[in-house]
């Protein structure tokens, strides 16, 4: 379908269907080459054939992938479409529980205003886990539960497949089958990390601010890849504290361990004070466990409790 939908966009242009179809596989033979598709990209970024073929097919991965993730599992489901009991394995349900601990529906705006996610993956398992969790939990309707939903601060920094039903006029169902033509057309909301940089947008400084100010930092299954990292590092222009950070860093050795704190203290260098002790900081301030998500997140759930509320 993907392949008609592009004859379809491209017509009366021979030469740039051919050319297209060169670039699908390059991608297909080169990725496994690569450290990632987001990589691979911003290597190729003068290639727009390249460009607009990787992004089509993130589309219509991820959508394949939302589709048999386990927060789309709905068989025996609870009433508004997912059933948690699949969920008790992932760091999913410490997360709800943590947020919405000691409040009510009426009450818990204030704390979600506390949290910012930065997404660097391209799908919306965590806003669709949120929205239905919010909805059973608190027996709520959907319009409710969005505004819940809209008190958390979320960013993604490369783009998503698009907004949730009801989230929007440009709405994509979690795990749609769209057609041809709609995924071409959903691929122009992916951005690669050069076309995010040169947009200095609004967007990257919020995050900025939001790490700026942030009092703990939790690393989520993160790759700590240089992209990723140069994207976070705070400019000189924003000065902050050195928050407590939190990193899971399963399956990626003891031996990295200095390097990866080097990164994350790299990200607040330029805001901090001459006589910050920067070994002090990197060996108190930065805690790293070899842990999957649901483990990580069990062992450091008291230390990410809420504290100082008003």
């Amino acid at each position: 379908e993907i392949e008609l939908g592009l004859l379809e966009k491209f017509t009366n242009n021979q030469k740039k269907i051919a050319d297209i179809f060169d670039a699908c596989k390059l991608i297909s033979n080169a990725l496994p080459l690569a450290i990632s598709i987001d990589n691979y990209v911003n290597n190729h970024r003068n290639n727009e054939n390249i460009k607009l073929c990787s992004k089509i097919a993130i589309v219509r991965t991820i959508l394949n992938r939302e589709a048999i993730s386990k927060v789309r599992k709905i068989k025996f489901k609870t009433k508004h479409g997912i059933n948690f009991n699949f969920l008790n394995e992932t760091w999913l349900l410490y997360f709800f529980q943590l947020i919405t601990e000691n409040k009510t529906a009426e009450n818990l705006a204030n704390r979600l205003r506390q949290i910012t996610l930065i997404i660097f993956n391209y799908d919306r398992c965590i806003e669709h886990f949120l929205m239905n969790a919010f909805r059973d939990y608190y027996n709520l309707d959907f319009n409710s539960a969005y505004k819940l939903l809209e008190n958390i601060t979320i960013y993604h920094p490369y783009g998503s497949i698009g907004p949730l039903v009801g989230m929007s006029d440009k709405q994509v169902a979690f795990g749609a089958s769209p057609h041809r033509g709609a995924i071409i057309e959903l691929s122009n909301n992916i951005r690669t990390f050069s076309e995010f940089e040169e947009e200095k947008s609004d967007e990257l400084l919020g995050i900025h601010n939001s790490l700026s100010v942030a009092e703990k930092i939790i690393f989520l299954g993160f790759g700590f890849h240089d992209l990723n990292m140069k994207l976070l590092k705070i400019p000189y222009s924003i000065q902050g504290e050195f928050p407590d950070v939190y990193a899971s860093t399963f399956d990626i050795g003891e031996e990295a361990e200095q390097f990866i704190k080097n990164q994350i203290y790299e990200i607040f260098e330029e805001t901090l004070l001459p006589s910050y002790k920067i070994d002090t900081f990197k060996n108190n301030k930065i805690r790293l466990k070899n842990l999957k998500c649901h483990d990580f997140f069990k062992y450091y759930l008291m230390s990410f409790k809420f504290i100082n509320e008003h």
